[in-house]
């Protein structure tokens, strides 16, 4: 499911290093390679960015490139690095089009698999020379991948899901490692190569795991693969998702706010006016857990769906992509209908800059940031319900929850996930390790989600 990788549509920040991005790739790779642009190569460019290894768009990058061919008097955009995250997302686009050949797209998927082989192919012999051996053992990654599901794999546990993840884990650790390599040819003594790689592991294993959590009633229609037995492991998957996006999102958040980090990365010139630029990429993952969270999947909803015609849930899906986004929630978004029943998880597409006349290629609004207003339910049964546009819990309620207890849903050693008044939240032990059903109490908040500690007996 690649695509979840990316923050709420108002971050201004993360749509023009988006725009950037999708610029330097129409040129590498010609225009109609754009339309792989990917969200996952964009959060390896961002990961740069917050890491100090390459510059941060100007203020005044615009947020959207429009096809313009003016791009070097814009972006301001690391050229090696972006043609390293170009390239990937090329090789991503190509190994997704392989596997819709397999599947029953093929009719679709052959075709454009054939007019982009050209591009395909360069993008493959840059990772190579970027970092030998890359095609060989992404090749060896894919077939393992293929023949757990050829040999019928099945995942009951949260372990088995991570170890059916495995090789699309280690794709994508190869993939964040030849970025590192790229920049450690530059930086050496600032790349941190094995967070890379870690964080291209639990990335991997978040989006197939998702995947299979998204598309579990797809599969079961159509026949195809699927690791889950039944629809009761949904909840299996759903704490294994959120397990990874958080161990990911806490390894970042934790070096980012170091004050080791601060000092041997922002007391150079170089870096100081990028400050402002935050760290999206703690923010992508941020949204990426709450995508994750939003995630419904009862009996009820489902049957309510399906229920509608085809024509009718055809009309409803071209209306929830074209004029209020994607509802993440399991089912089908259409305006103020959300057929899951989600507690204010459906986005409505408003402007809140149309004085600037602005209009994006990406949004048929005359702004040139696409803002949201998340409908909220009528029912709040805690402070959890209490959430910004951007997914993230106010202040004061995540100080009036310090001292409750939670349950652990995946196991804090010391990062995972624990429940609270049915809200699966990120969070960090901070002596010891907790197992799945133990109690911990929350003492704060920290960089990434909520800090606890055992309950002592």
């Amino acid at each position: 499911m690649f695509g979840f990788l990316k923050p709420g549509r108002c971050d201004r920040q993360y749509r023009q290093v988006y725009a950037a991005y999708c610029s330097h790739q129409r040129q590498r790779y010609g225009a109609l390679a754009s339309i792989f642009t990917s969200y996952e190569a964009v959060f390896m460019y961002l990961l740069s960015i917050d890491d100090g290894l390459c510059a941060a768009p100007a203020k005044s990058t615009p947020t959207c490139c429009r096809f313009r061919n003016d791009w070097a008097n814009h972006w301001g955009i690391d050229r090696e690095v972006a043609d390293v995250c170009s390239a990937v997302a090329l090789v991503l686009a190509r190994v997704k089009l392989e596997d819709d050949c397999r599947d029953a797209f093929g009719f679709v998927a052959r075709p454009l698999a054939f007019f982009f082989h050209k591009p395909f192919r360069e993008a493959s012999r840059f990772l190579e020379k970027v970092r030998p051996g890359f095609n060989e053992e992404l090749a060896s990654y894919i077939e393992k991948h293929l023949q757990m599901e050829k040999e019928g794999f099945v995942a009951t546990s949260i372990d088995g899901l991570k170890k059916y993840a495995a090789p699309t884990a280690a794709a994508f650790e190869l993939v964040f490692e030849t970025l590192a390599v790229t920049c450690a040819k530059r930086q050496p003594k600032h790349v941190d190569v094995e967070l890379f790689r870690r964080v291209g592991s639990l990335v991997g294993s978040a989006i197939l795991i998702s995947d299979c959590m998204f598309d579990f009633h797809r599969d079961q229609q159509s026949g195809a693969f699927s690791p889950l037995p039944s629809r009761r492991y949904l909840s299996v998957a759903k704490s294994a998702a959120l397990a990874c996006v958080s161990e990911a999102g806490w390894l970042l958040s934790d070096r980012f706010e170091s004050e080791r980090f601060e000092s041997e990365r922002f007391e150079d010139e170089r870096y100081k006016n990028d400050r402002p630029m935050g760290f999206a990429s703690c923010r992508v993952l941020r949204n990426a857990f709450h995508v994750v969270n939003r995630f419904r999947f009862d009996k009820a909803a489902e049957e309510r769906t399906e229920s509608l015609g085809f024509q009718t849930k055809r009309m409803i899906r071209f209306a929830s992509f074209n004029r209020s986004g994607v509802c993440d929630c399991g089912g089908d978004c259409c305006g103020e209908l959300c057929c899951s029943g989600c507690d204010g998880c459906c986005e409505i597409g408003m402007c809140c800059d149309a004085d600037q006349g602005n209009a994006s290629c990406c949004s048929p609004t005359p702004c040139d940031i696409c803002c949201i207003e998340p409908r909220r339910s009528a029912k709040k049964s805690s402070g959890l319900q209490a959430k910004k546009t951007s997914g993230d819990i106010s202040d004061d309620s995540a100080n009036s929850l310090v001292g409750r207890k939670a349950s652990v849903t995946s196991s804090l050693r010391p990062f995972g996930v624990v429940k609270l008044d049915g809200e699966e939240m990120a969070a960090k032990l901070m002596s010891g390790h907790a197992d799945v059903g133990e109690e911990v109490v929350i003492v704060g908040r920290g960089a990434f989600g909520f800090l606890v500690e055992p309950v002592r007996k």
